[in-house]
């Protein structure tokens, strides 16, 4: 969220490895990235089910790759991060 530029976005992939404690750790993944800006947060999996709602929620990395090629968001500032299991490399392939 600190790096310069415009038009940023986050799209975050659950974390499937946390057992007992994951859903309290989405619920701060999500208070933490309510405080910066951002033109578009995606949340992607069930980690995320109940929790940001003011943001887009996709229900695995082959959503939110569609809702990315849809946008055709040129010149964009993009952090792209999730557990190995969400696959979330599949987003921008």
């Amino acid at each position: 969220a600190g790096m310069k530029g415009t038009n940023k976005m986050l799209i975050l992939g659950a974390m499937m490895e946390l057992g007992e404690e994951s859903r309290q750790e989405h619920e701060m993944i999500v208070a933490f990235i309510e405080k910066f800006q951002w033109d578009a947060v995606v949340l992607v999996g069930d980690g995320f089910n109940g929790l940001g709602e003011q943001f887009l929620h996709c229900k695995d990395a082959m959503e939110a790759k569609s809702w990315y090629q849809q946008i055709k968001n040129t010149g964009a500032l993009v952090l792209l991060k999730g557990s190995r299991s969400m696959q979330m490399e599949k987003v921008t392939d």
